[in-house]
Order: C-alpha cells, then sequence, then structure tokens
C-alpha cells in the first residue's frame, strides 16, 4: 500500500473519525475513537494525535493532515459567519502544528451555530436544500447555490440522556430498552401535531397509566423530541437532505415521511469521509505546496 497522499479527521461529539487517502481519494484506512477534547481548539490538536495513537503513527508521518468537526472553542479570529460561500472556506483555514482546521461556522442573527457540523456539506452533491443532520448535536442549514444561509442546532441527544437518567431515578426498575416502529411512529404524530403539543412528561405518565410498556419509555421520548425538533424546523412537503446513520438515520427518516416530507438520505460517515477530501481539494492541500493557506 502506498503512503497516504491526506490524513482527514472529522470530530462529532467525543467521537473522532480519520481516514487516509491515497493520491485520488481512495480510503485506505479508517479508525474511530473517543475524543474528550476540551475548550481550547488548538490546544485540542496534541489531545486528537494522542487518541489516534499507533494508526496515526502508522501512516505516513509526511501525510498532510485536515480537521474539521467540533474541535473546541474559536480557532481563529477569522470565523466563518453566515451568509457563508462554502467554497470561500480556504481563506479560514488554521494552520496548526502542520494540521489544517476547519473553524465552525456561526451565525449573528438569531444567534446559531453547529459545532462544525456543517463541514458535512462539503460531502453532499446538492448546492441547495434544506439539510437536517442528528448527530451529537441536530444540526439544520438552509444551503442556496452553495451558499449557507441559515444554521440552527437542537442537543436532543443531552435532552434524551437526561430523561432517561431523570426517569432511572424515579422508577425502580425501568427494563431493557427496545425500539418499536409501531409505538415510535404513535408517538412521534403526537408530537408533530403542533396545535396540540404533547409534552415529554407524557411518556412517563402513559408508564404509569399502563398506556406505554416501560421497554418503550426511550422510543416514545426519543419520539416527541424528534417530531418536535422537525416541526420547529419545517413544513409539510419540503424537501430535506437527511444526513445521518443507523438509528438516527431510520428515527429521523420516519419522522419526516410523517410529517409528509419529501426525503433525500445520505450517510453521515460517507459524508464525514467526502467532505474532507473536498475541503482539501479546494484548500490545494492535495498539491506539492505548502499545508499553509
Amino acid at each position: 500500500m502506498s503512503s497516504p497522499s491526506l490524513i482527514g479527521v472529522f470530530v462529532d461529539g467525543n467521537r473522532a473519525h480519520a481516514w487516509s487517502y491515497d493520491d485520488v481519494g481512495e480510503v485506505q484506512a479508517y479508525i474511530a475513537v473517543e475524543a474528550h477534547l476540551t475548550n481550547d481548539a488548538l490546544d485540542n490538536v496534541c489531545h486528537l494525535k494522542r487518541a489516534l495513537g499507533d494508526w496515526l503513527i502508522a501512516q505516513s508521518q509526511e501525510s498532510k493532515m485536515v480537521v474539521c468537526g467540533a474541535m473546541g472553542g474559536r480557532v481563529s479570529t477569522s470565523t466563518p459567519r453566515v451568509p457563508f460561500v462554502l467554497d470561500d472556506i480556504r481563506r479560514h483555514l488554521v494552520s496548526n502544528m502542520d494540521v489544517l482546521l476547519v473553524p465552525s461556522l456561526i451565525q449573528s442573527n438569531p444567534p446559531g451555530y453547529a459545532e462544525g457540523l456543517e463541514s458535512l456539506l462539503f460531502g453532499i452533491e446538492q448546492s441547495n436544500g434544506l439539510i437536517c443532520a442528528p448527530l451529537a448535536i441536530t444540526a439544520h442549514f438552509t444551503l442556496e447555490a452553495g451558499r449557507v444561509t441559515d444554521v440552527s442546532s437542537e442537543p436532543t441527544a443531552d435532552y434524551l440522556s437526561a430523561l432517561l437518567r431523570k426517569e432511572r431515578e424515579q422508577t425502580e426498575r425501568l427494563p431493557p430498552q427496545l425500539f418499536s416502529e409501531r409505538v415510535f411512529v404513535d408517538w412521534v404524530e403526537r408530537s408533530l401535531n403542533t396545535d396540540n403539543t404533547v409534552s415529554t412528561l407524557a411518556a412517563s405518565a402513559a408508564i404509569r397509566t399502563g398506556q406505554l410498556a416501560p421497554e418503550h419509555f426511550e422510543c416514545a421520548l426519543n419520539a416527541l423530541l424528534i417530531g418536535a425538533d422537525i416541526a420547529a424546523h419545517y413544513d409539510p412537503g419540503d424537501d430535506v437532505i437527511l444526513i445521518a446513520d443507523e438509528t438516527r438515520l431510520e428515527m429521523y427518516g420516519l419522522a419526516l415521511d410523517a410529517f409528509g416530507a419529501d426525503v433525500l438520505e445520505y450517510s453521515a460517515k460517507d459524508c464525514m469521509s467526502d467532505a474532507l477530501w473536498e475541503i482539501a481539494e479546494i484548500a490545494d492541500l492535495l498539491s506539492n505546496e505548502s499545508i499553509h493557506p
């Protein structure tokens, strides 16, 4: 196997995904590791390198490296702001320890950010659309002619964890949780009805009244949280690009279908991989020039 021409890292929450690419963009190796980063984006380069450890050492030490996603804090004073043309990313890149960092996009009015998930937009074959990306946080973007014109996010997964923890504290025995498509659709339809909003406490009450099996508590909570998120950001009939994997892809897909949206699905992992290579090409990292933008 030839030495990789690029190492790309995408940080999503506390998890770092890393790929090595050959000179035509084919993936040679992949790894995902826990990476508990701090609020100092520049210091986090060291943390990432330690987290990737032997995998990174096994790759060529001469390979150029680009990192995007939730790197924590601001990485430069030239942080990109909405509205933002994706192809302008090169002039915002920051070099640190021979690594190029992609700053996270922020929005002033209304205040918003997406912890670097806007980098996913480089990995889709679309220049227009409404994008929903439920990863460590759930990010929503409006993309117009290759220009990000709106961004907002919801900590949906954090809400779920907090509500589950509270229920376990108040309930002597909450059994292992099971997913049921029937239960999920039932509860998501309640949440999508904005004329008769259902509180997340309804799931706890339904267990106590025997209307919800305890093993479906997490399923119902997910449905309520996801439904509320969808109803707040989209309208029935919207064309929505969904970037997700596995369970999140299934649940958000079901919710958007129930809402009457037309959905185009992308794998989040594939988008991460494609986005890193695309950013490297835009930044001319793949030429023989210096890595500095």
